[in-house]
């Protein structure tokens, strides 16, 4: 296939070259791109991430790579994998909680109003949902906010009755007659 060509370098429609008579060159030039194999490039992987817990078993850390360049033509693919996750640090889950309550006890008398009391401790399990928990020393749980379930109201004490050998006590419901 011939050209015909300007001084320019731009392709004209052949019948210029034509009508110019002019000489024609049987030299062929074939120009054509060759795509050339390109591997994936992957940045390098992140740092890994903060654990998704503050306690327990089950945090998990990540990091994460992205594709600097795109495979191309018989290039190497890249990976499917850009996460990667693992295990966090095991650290023991330390919080506050309520003792039960103590019986009602009446000052001076056999019955009647009275006070009843209950302790606040510290206790470390492993944050899982059916993991035991154990009681410490509470030096553990003191940079906690002292709050029970997220609750910053402390009841230690709390008024009572203790019924009369022979009294009537008429209640709402079951829970009051329990917490008396």
């Amino acid at each position: 296939m011939l050209d015909c060509v300007r001084s320019d370098g731009k392709s004209v429609d052949i019948k210029f070259c034509e009508e110019l008579s002019l000489e024609k060159n049987w030299q062929m030039n074939i120009s054509c791109t060759v795509e050339c194999p390109v591997n994936c490039q992957l940045s390098e992987w992140s740092t890994w991430s903060e654990c998704s817990q503050t306690c327990g078993l089950e945090g998990k850390m990540q990091r994460q790579r992205s594709v600097v360049q795109a495979s191309q033509g018989d290039g190497r693919p890249c990976p499917s994998q850009m996460e990667q996750w693992k295990p966090c640090p095991v650290r023991p889950c330390y919080r506050w909680q309520y003792s039960p309550w103590s019986e009602c006890r009446v000052e001076s008398v056999v019955c009647g109003h009275g006070t009843r009391y209950r302790n606040l401790s510290c206790f470390v399990s492993d944050g899982s949902s059916d993991g035991e928990s154990s009681m410490v020393d509470e030096e553990l749980c003191n940079t906690l906010e002292l709050a029970i379930n997220g609750d910053r109201k402390i009841i230690l004490k709390e008024a009572c009755i203790l019924p009369c050998p022979g009294d009537i006590l008429l209640f709402k419901n079951m829970d009051d007659m329990i917490n008396t």
